[in-house]
């Protein structure tokens, strides 16, 4: 099953990475993009579209950097050329969605 993990490199991530990666075909969302045992291939967010097709994501991201003092939607504006590119969207259309905990058996 190909999987993909956002927030891959954050403490939750790296623990279902571990949990999973001799099972199944993993592939990594996140804002650094080192090379991680088990994980295929990490991508930034300059790459959604290069992403292959999965039947899973597990959604673990969550707004890092945070600068005190920014507004919501001041912290958490899409980033890009000049600000953010309003017209370019990206949908993920994932087979399943898994609503489950991973790491028990």
């Amino acid at each position: 099953m190909n999987i993909l993990i956002t927030g891959i490199y954050g403490f939750i991530g790296g623990n279902i990475v571990s949990a999973l990666k001799e099972q199944q075909n993993i592939y990594g969302l996140d804002i650094v993009s080192p090379q991680k045992d088990g994980v295929i291939k990490t991508f930034g967010c300059q790459e959604l579209e290069q992403i292959p097709s999965v039947d899973v994501v597990i959604h673990l991201a969550g707004k890092a950097h945070y600068k005190e003092g920014a507004t919501f939607r001041q912290a958490h504006r899409p980033r890009g050329r000049e600000g953010g590119d309003k017209n370019k969207s990206f949908s993920m259309r994932p087979r399943k969605v898994l609503l489950m905990d991973l790491l028990s058996s």
